[in-house]
């Protein structure tokens, strides 16, 4: 598990490939993620906001570690053409400075 120190910004990318390997726009793309100090889901939307394109099927979403330390789980996921789907998570250490 990845683990990044309390108050950095924590780019999550993904890329979503067709069968073919090549890189594709899905119907809509959304991105979920908890802090699991704080026991809230936050999911954003593509056309509406939170989730960046950079490319066709490149996409990435930027979290804020100063929400809370402690373990993070997210997830992007697809839907419509080209239905896809990846998880994972992440570590924020205390703020040990106040």
């Amino acid at each position: 598990m990845k683990q990044w120190d309390f108050g950095v910004i924590v780019r999550l990318p993904v890329v979503i490939v067709d069968s073919g390997g090549t890189a594709v726009d899905p119907t809509e793309v959304y991105f979920s993620y908890t802090a699991i100090a704080l026991g809230v889901a936050t999911t954003y939307t593509y056309s509406v906001s939170g989730i960046t394109r950079t490319a066709a099927g490149h996409y990435y979403v930027d979290i804020d570690t100063r929400e809370s330390s402690g373990e993070y789980k997210w997830r992007f996921y697809s839907t419509g053409t080209y239905q896809a789907a990846v998880t994972g998570k992440f570590y924020v250490h205390p703020n040990e400075v106040n």
